[in-house]
């Protein structure tokens, strides 16, 4: 079979990879851009930046496919958090 396509969103508590993702203010974002995970990288990202508003925040991106709603939907929360956004493609 196919392997199926998902979105893997690191959060916390998850395993220590995605703990020290977040500790280092890396939110990580690979498979299928939906909606389910565009809502998971906009709450790590407003999480990000309420703990602490001048310390830059990196956004990892290793997507297959997505929708166009749902990436707009992340441009928009990395506009309106404080701190700088800086987007990595791997």
């Amino acid at each position: 079979p196919a392997p199926s396509m998902t979105s893997t969103v690191l959060v916390a508590g998850a395993d220590p990879v995605a703990e020290h993702l977040l500790d280092v203010r890396v939110v990580h974002l690979g498979g299928v851009l939906d909606a389910d995970a565009a809502d998971r990288v906009c709450a790590r990202l407003r999480l990000l930046a309420a703990r602490d508003p001048r310390a830059g925040i990196t956004l990892t991106v290793s997507c297959t496919a997505g929708s166009a709603a749902a990436g707009l939907a992340v441009v928009d929360t990395m506009d309106l958090v404080a701190p700088e956004v800086a987007t990595c493609a791997v």
